[in-house]
């Protein structure tokens, strides 16, 4: 009884993800952002001082595919990104 409430339940989160991915995708390409490059957004919005690293880390991303999308996006203008004075590596 229990595995059948875990796979309908399972069911329902894979179709609700689904439906928002799809609803999802055609408006992110109109505001010229690739998928996932938002959560990269939403977090340097809710921490100006985050580093690629824990970018990385939160995004469940390898810190190289986190580069290549930081550059993307200040290609784009969406983001400034800054060179730590300190650490550069930040």
């Amino acid at each position: 009884m229990e595995e059948n409430k875990i796979e309908r339940i399972s069911d329902v989160l894979r179709a609700v993800n689904v439906a928002f991915y799809k609803k999802m995708y055609p408006m992110l390409a109109n505001i010229g952002l690739y998928p996932n490059q938002q959560l990269i957004i939403m977090l340097i919005y809710e921490n100006k001082e985050i580093n690629q690293s824990k970018i990385a880390q939160l995004t469940n991303r390898e810190p190289a595919t986190i580069t290549k999308a930081l550059k993307r996006l200040q290609q784009q203008g969406y983001i400034l990104r800054e060179v730590n004075p300190i650490d550069s590596r930040k």
